[in-house]
């Protein structure tokens, strides 16, 4: 971690003997635990003994942890070297736990947030595909890789236990017993992360495992010895699965909760805005140790040198055939999303939901955040599934919902009665990305194309208007009554991809079914994609996808029929941000027809437009990356290109900016869409909720006799005790048949029995 020393990482440890307070000191390469409160005797012994040990050991640790977590004769290895970013030290005779130091806040500066994508094609093929629809690559292109993201909780460690019945003592919660399968550990972290490795392969580039850590007592500190720098309230006990080799784990990069619980602060360390007034280290201690997945997910923008596209998974999910790359993100296409058509997430956050360990709540409350940003309508599920993301995203989302996710992040439990409710992450950043993407359209189209660089509309504009959605200036009609209908056109966007996918030298999906892309307009917030059909479609006549567009609802009132100037900012906000956005999905679908088959030349801005930014200051967030307004709702959102384009935003790999100061809006415009491009897409996959062996044997036989299954996820849902160790014996046994092959890929693992 920067700012910090890799010589001693730490790492701690549980111990299923729990009679007696211990100390720790250094016994030829071990730490050793005696009792504290011995006779006179026996203290001056164990003084003598540890002094002549201390020749041939370099260092010396005295701490007393309470009866009800002490072990006996807990024994301590060596530093851990330089494969952590942690100043850590391993346990010899506990491998589920490593000491650790944690973050201080004053020192290490967190990730850097709003990074650059750097993932992006040439500059003047992307400008090209975008516009038309064609490509034509003069050499291949790099294969990028992709990092795996995902979180580990073992619940039957005595630590787990005390710090969380000491955390739902504090937030007033209870023992919180009922809910204990929750973190119940079976191996399968183990199998997952192996299923990845086997899958994907060399296209895998870092695992990132998240994880919790524990403070020591209160009243029982470790003693550092004088030559060890650092607090002794920031040695932790972190924890890891038994078989990790901590000491060489490959490309396992392990984080602890302290590293990625922080603040969003801009490149000069000021907090954001929102939350100018929060106290961090308060914040922290009110979060930590934190039990909730959804608020350590959010805390997941915080994780170091994470790719630019990523997959996110729980450690109960499993890839089960070889994938490609592709069956997560495509190079010019962007990340596949694949949310569920046929069920709706709605915008009301029920009451009895805000407080339970379900998902609904989180759901109910993440579609809050993003109506009140953008539209307010419902929107499709998410399947538990490894879930394809952008780090765009998941940073602009700290950003934008700064005050809200700060808040959310000190529920330390589902059932935590903190704050307004939990967010789901993954559903929040899956639809951040679809409607960053629907927002970015639109104001290339009105603000940028039409508005320019004077920001107004006026007859010309209109005229352009008229012409896409089928009216004649002069034509004698009541704005307040007319309603067009207008027909999605027909597209081809995907007819060249697998050409242009060979020429670039990327890969093709093996497992996965192209659906609709964005580069043809929003995703359709209607039945048409429900698997099952689903009820008739008022939308669909004739086989043709149609909208209804009323005039008086989507343009300013006179629009059309005076020859008023208007301002493209308002014209946008009416068209992107009204009721529940109809009008700018029907407006997009009238502009992809104008475009034609391929491409989205109707909205960009001509190549020669050029804005000239004022020369003020850089507002905070500012970066060279081209981006719309972080603000968590459109109404305080200042959209103009004043306040938005800034000089060099245009640059990129091989493109120089204008000398002049000048900002080629096509360029601009192109790279902003470009970062929020998606896919909507199909992977077989199967979810499995397991309550006995039976159910679990059962349902690994039919994954293991299906050869087309890509994805699976094995919730343990096993609610009464007695069934519990039957199940984690099966699962490992099935694990190790499925997954336990040896494997170059495979590098983080000690030898160590599956069960």
């Amino acid at each position: 971690m920067a700012g910090q020393s890799t010589k001693y990482s730490p790492v701690p440890n549980d111990d299923a003997d729990i009679e007696k307070a211990s100390m720790i000191s250094y016994v030829g390469g071990s730490l050793r635990r005696t009792r504290r409160r011995r006779p006179l005797v026996v203290l001056l012994l164990c003084g003598a003994i540890s002094l002549i040990f201390l020749l041939a050991a370099f260092l010396t640790y005295s701490y007393n942890l309470p009866s009800t977590l002490s072990g006996t004769d807990y024994v301590y290895g060596d530093w851990a070297g330089d494969n952590s970013e942690y100043n850590s030290f391993m346990i010899q005779d506990d491998p589920t736990h490593v000491v650790i130091q944690a973050v201080d806040v004053n020192v290490t500066p967190p990730a850097p947030l709003l990074q650059p994508l750097t993932t992006r094609p040439p500059l003047d093929q992307l400008i090209e595909y975008y516009a038309h629809g064609t490509l034509n690559f003069t050499h291949q292109s790099k294969r990028p890789q992709v990092d795996l993201v995902t979180l580990f909780v073992n619940a039957s460690s005595d630590y787990f236990a005390f710090a969380k019945n000491k955390k739902s003592e504090e937030e007033g919660l209870g023992s919180l017993k009922k809910q204990s399968h929750h973190w119940r550990d079976n191996g399968e972290l183990r199998g997952g992360l192996r299923s990845f490795a086997l899958s994907l392969r060399e296209r895998l580039r870092t695992i990132h495992v998240v994880s919790a850590a524990f403070d020591f007592p209160d009243d029982e500190r470790p003693v550092l010895p004088d030559d060890i720098e650092g607090d002794t309230d920031r040695w932790q006990l972190g924890q890891i699965p038994e078989w990790l080799d901590w000491a060489s784990p490959g490309n396992v990069q392990w984080h602890f909760h302290s590293e990625i619980f922080r603040l969003p602060r801009d490149e000069d360390g000021s907090l954001d805005h929102a939350i100018a007034d929060v106290n961090e280290e308060e914040w922290r201690s009110l979060s930590l140790p934190n039990f909730n997945s959804f608020e350590i997910e959010s805390r997941l923008p915080f994780v170091n040198d994470l790719s630019p596209n990523f997959i996110l998974s729980n450690d109960d999910m499993f890839l089960m055939r070889q994938l490609s790359l592709a069956d997560f993100h495509h190079p010019l296409l962007g990340p596949m999303l694949r949310p569920e058509p046929g069920l709706k997430v709605g915008f009301k956050l029920i009451p009895e939901h805000k407080s339970t360990p379900g998902e609904w709540g989180g759901l109910n409350h993440a579609n809050i955040l993003i109506g009140q940003r953008f539209v307010y309508r419902d929107r499709w599920y998410l399947t538990h599934m490894p879930k394809a993301m952008t780090q765009a995203i998941t940073q602009e989302s700290e950003v934008m919902f700064a005050k809200v996710f700060t808040e959310a992040a000190t529920r330390c439990f589902r059932e935590s009665r903190r704050g307004r409710a939990d967010v789901e992450m993954a559903w929040l950043w899956t639809w951040l990305q679809i409607e960053r993407w629907r927002e970015a359209l639109l104001w290339t189209w009105a603000v940028a194309r039409l508005g320019g660089e004077d920001g107004m509309i006026g007859e010309r504009e209109k005229n352009e208007i008229r012409d896409a959605l089928g009216l004649r200036k002069g034509e004698e009609y009541d704005e307040k009554e007319i309603l067009i209908k207008v027909t999605r056109a027909e597209r081809e966007t995907f007819k060249d991809v697998e050409k242009y996918t060979d020429e670039a030298g990327w890969e093709h999906p093996l497992a996965t079914r192209l659906m609709h892309t964005s580069l043809d307009g929003a995703l359709p917030p209607t039945s048409e994609y429900h698997r099952d059909g689903g009820k008739p479609d008022p939308n669909i006549v004739d086989g043709q996808r149609i909208c209804r567009m009323e005039i008086a609802r989507c343009f300013p009132e006179g629009f059309f029929s005076t020859e008023d100037e208007y301002s493209a900012v308002e014209v946008f906000k009416l068209l992107a941000f009204l009721g529940d956005g109809r009008c700018g999905d029907c407006m997009t679908e009238a502009l992809l027809g104008k475009s034609g088959k391929r491409g989205l030349s109707a909205f960009l801005p001509s190549v020669d437009a050029v804005f000239f930014p004022p020369s003020t200051e850089a507002p905070q967030w500012s970066r060279p990356e081209p981006m719309l307004p972080l603000t968590p709702t459109w109404q305080e959102a200042d959209f103009s290109m004043e306040a938005n384009v800034r000089t060099g935003q245009d640059a990129w790999e091989g493109f120089e900016p204008r000398s002049d100061g000048g900002v080629n809006m096509r360029a601009w415009t192109v790279k902003l869409l470009s970062r929020y491009a998606y896919v909507y897409a199909r992977t077989e996959s199967r979810f499995n909720m397991i309550h006995n062996v039976k159910e679990l044997n059962g349902d690994t036989k039919a994954m293991d006799e299906s050869k087309t299954l890509a994805m699976a996820c094995i919730n343990d849902d096993v609610d009464k005790p007695e069934n519990a160790p039957a199940v984690q014996v099966a699962m490992r046994e099935w694990m190790e048949r499925r997954f336990g092959e040896d494997s170059e890929f495979v590098k983080w693992e000690k030898s160590f029995p599956w069960s």
